[in-house]
């Protein structure tokens, strides 16, 4: 890989895997049902199914390979740089505001629903 000029913007392999992660995070985001009823029948003393090891099998591997793939990301983000910031737009804090406190609000109301 030859290093570049970070003003230029980010490189193919920072994008790919960038959107890599995204995916895997949305697949463990909404695809966990299965490591929850594992954790759950573990905690109340059961035997987990087996389709239930299976998935927490399955996400717990994918977790790994985020870890792997951010540590990979957090690497070239080292060694290659970053472009600046974009300058503050209207826009910019609207999508900002979205990302970070609406996730947060629907897991609180979820978890608060799975414990009444």
């Amino acid at each position: 890989m030859s290093v570049r000029d970070s003003t230029q913007g980010y490189s193919a392999t920072q994008i790919m895997l960038h959107w890599t992660v995204a995916l895997l995070v949305a697949f463990q985001f909404f695809l966990n049902q299965g490591i929850g009823d594992a954790f759950r029948a573990v905690m109340s003393g059961e035997e987990p199914t087996a389709d239930a090891v299976d998935a927490a099998n399955i996400h717990v591997t994918m977790g790994l390979l985020i870890l792997m793939l951010a540590l990979w990301r957090i690497g070239l983000r080292l060694t290659l740089g970053a472009p600046p910031a974009p300058t503050t737009s209207s826009s910019c804090c609207c999508s900002l505001w979205l990302f970070s406190t609406l996730p947060a609000r629907w897991c609180s109301t979820s978890s608060s629903a799975r414990t009444s």
